[in-house]
Formats: structure tokens, C-alpha cells, sequence
């Protein structure tokens, strides 16, 4: 059990022997909404090599959605322990009870390869087999880390890869043709420095506990106040897989697609060698007041690192080429899910306009 702290939720009054109990449910909601770049240029002077670069604008909403059943009673002076984590006591790690947002520019995906084209009898292109290596340019801003399931935009690291991509045209008559495309890439994500919240190894939630120093002078305040650090976060690999199934009839285009997204566990290490908080005299309030000393090797670095995730994404698309064939227009649905709870289940729409200049 984690005793959380009692009383009013606006002042740094610290755990007292009264215990009130509840469990707190979330379900958690993400939100999307934004314009997405992708240009792609093919380059004259060298055969058969091409840029694409890619970007978005987008805005993210999250919301916990999170409801509280109490267990014990209490008074109306009382803060429960949702009203304590979603209180200003916290600096660090609260749960927010409304819409948490974000606006921002994703990061630029940079890709750069070079195309070998196959030929039927006629002589006429029917497939093509490439390579071609990527750089992720990150300009996201840094999470802040108040609050759990904080809202980001982009990945924020940088990014190197490769990846192979092929096409091959399986049916060809008259207005219609039938195509199937692919894309595997692999890219690492470096290091850079982030503010994470860190449990004690007793267990998870430990973070919310009471702890004070030895030489501090005020009121014990919440652990997650002095043990979230700015900490090396590695994201390490992440492998993307796509395979795609195109029709065209005229100027009418239909695409089945599914996306295979896999990533590394993070890897996290202390920054330095003395973090800022003095651990020597760190130590966390008991349920009976008592002061127990910890360390800095009391801390769970796991507590605080985002597992491996897997996910399988589908998706159907519609177009239409506009404007004498300069102009392609559609709109798309998808639905992505995952094989346990490391990611969310998530379905989209959008509109798409493409242009050939």
C-alpha cells in the first residue's frame, strides 16, 4: 500500500496517520489532428536517385479520463488520493482530471536512395527494387514531465537508418493495372537527455510516497519532487514494415495496406555521476513518521523506461487524380492495434492532396 499524502491539497502539509483508501480507473484517450508534409524529389542529373523529406503540424490531446471510488470515509475537508495527485503538491507526475494539449512541429524525417527499375518484353517499367538511407532531425520540444501521460509531438531524438523499398506491377490491362508495394527500414534513435520520474525499487507508485532529506528544513513533500531526474534516454531501434496492395482504374486509385511498427525498449542511465538532489540524505516518511535513509541504487531506473511495443496497423485508401491527372485527392481510413498494453489501440482518417510539379 502507498500512503499518500492527506489534508489540504494547496499547502505541503505532509502524511499524517490517517490513511484514506480508493481506487482510481483510467482510460486513457489520445487525439490527432494536423497536416502532414511529404515532398519528393527526383533528381535529373544523377539516374534514378531521389530525396524525400518529410513533416507535420499537428496538435495532441490527451485525457486519463480518470474516475475515483473511495473506500474509506471522509470528510469534506479531506483531499483524496485523486485530489492529491491531480494537486499542485505534486511537480512532477500528476494526473490530470481534464484535456492536456500540445502543438508543435513533428520531427523532419530526411531519406535519401537510389532506385533500380525492372522491365517487361515491351521494354516498359514494371517494378523497381531500391535502398536508401534516412536521418531523423528532431525539433520537438522536450517533455516537461508534470504530468503523467503527457501529450508530445515527435520523438525529439536524432535518427540514423536505412531501409529497402520495392515495387512490382502484377496486372496490367488497358486502364487498369494491380500493384504491390513494399518498405522495410531500420533507424536508431541516440540518446539525449529528459526529465523522468523515477519509483523506489520497493515497488511501483513508490514515487507518491512522503520523503523529506536530512538537511532539509520543510515539510516532507512527495518523493516524485526530488527523484525525478534528468536522465540519458536511449530509444535504441525501431523497425517499420509496410506492405501495400494498389489498384488503378482510369483515374480512380484504391490501396490495402498494413504496417508492421516495432521498437526497442528504452535504455535509461543516470546523467551524472552526482545528481542535482543530495541522496546521501534522502529518505521517505513511513506510515509510522519514521525517516528511512535511501540511496541513489534504491531507485528503479525500469520504473521510469517505456517497454518494447509492437503494433500491426491496416488501412484502406481512396483517390482520385484531378486537374488533367496533376492532382490526386483522397481520403483514408486505418485502424492500429497492439498484441498487449505496451501501446494503444487507435484508428484515423484523413484527406490527402498529392501534386507533380
Amino acid at each position: 500500500m502507498v500512503t499518500f499524502f492527506s489534508g489540504n491539497a494547496d499547502t505541503t502539509t505532509p502524511a499524517n496517520a490517517a490513511t484514506i483508501e480508493s481506487i482510481i480507473c483510467i482510460k486513457p484517450e489520445r487525439k490527432v489532428g494536423g497536416v502532414y508534409f511529404d515532398y519528393h524529389q527526383d533528381f535529373c542529373f544523377c539516374i534514378n536517385i531521389w530525396l524525400d523529406v518529410k513533416f507535420a503540424i499537428y496538435q495532441a490531446t490527451h485525457n486519463l479520463h480518470a474516475k475515483e471510488t473511495l473506500l474509506s470515509t471522509v470528510s469534506a475537508t479531506d483531499c483524496t488520493p485523486l485530489c492529491f495527485l491531480s494537486s499542485n503538491l505534486l511537480q512532477y507526475g500528476k494526473l490530470s482530471t481534464g484535456d492536456l494539449k500540445n502543438v508543435g512541429f513533428d520531427d523532419i524525417e530526411l531519406k535519401l536512395g537510389h532506385l533500380k527499375y525492372f522491365t517487361n518484353n515491351a521494354n516498359d517499367k514494371n517494378g523497381y527494387l531500391g535502398i536508401y538511407g534516412s536521418v531523423l532531425m528532431p525539433i520537438a520540444s522536450r517533455p516537461s514531465a508534470e504530468f503523467l501521460f503527457e501529450p508530445l509531438v515527435g520523438r525529439g531524438h536524432w535518427g540514423f537508418g536505412a531501409g529497402l523499398n520495392a515495387a512490382k506491377n502484377i496486372y496490367k490491362c488497358e486502364n487498369t493495372s494491380v500493384t504491390l508495394l513494399s518498405d522495410f527500414s531500420y533507424q536508431y534513435l541516440i540518446k539525449r537527455c529528459e526529465l523522468r520520474s523515477l519509483d523506489f525499487n520497493a515497488g511501483p507508485l513508490t514515487r507518491f510516497t512522503a520523503a523529506s532529506t536530512l538537511t532539509s528544513t520543510s515539510p516532507a513533500v512527495p518523493a516524485t519532487n526530488l527523484t525525478t531526474l534528468n536522465l540519458d534516454v536511449t530509444p535504441r531501434g525501431v523497425i517499420n514494415f509496410w506492405l501495400a496492395s494498389h489498384l488503378q482504374y482510369c483515374r480512380c486509385h484504391a490501396e490495402l495496406g498494413y504496417n508492421l511498427w516495432w521498437r526497442q525498449s528504452e535504455k535509461l542511465c543516470f546523467r551524472d555521476a552526482c545528481p542535482p538532489t543530495d541522496f546521501d540524505s534522502l529518505g521517505i516518511i513511513d506510515d509510522s513518521l519514521t525517516f528511512i535513509p535511501l540511496t541513489l541504487d534504491n531507485l528503479n531506473l525500469a520504473s521510469a523506461s517505456h517497454p518494447r511495443v509492437l503494433t500491426h496497423k491496416f488501412y484502406l485508401g481512396l483517390s482520385y487524380d484531378a486537374i488533367c491527372k496533376d492532382v490526386n485527392i483522397g481520403l483514408a481510413a486505418s485502424y492500429e492495434f497492439s498484441h498487449d498494453r505496451n501501446a494503444f489501440d487507435q484508428w484515423g482518417i484523413w484527406a490527402n492532396i498529392e501534386t507533380n510539379f
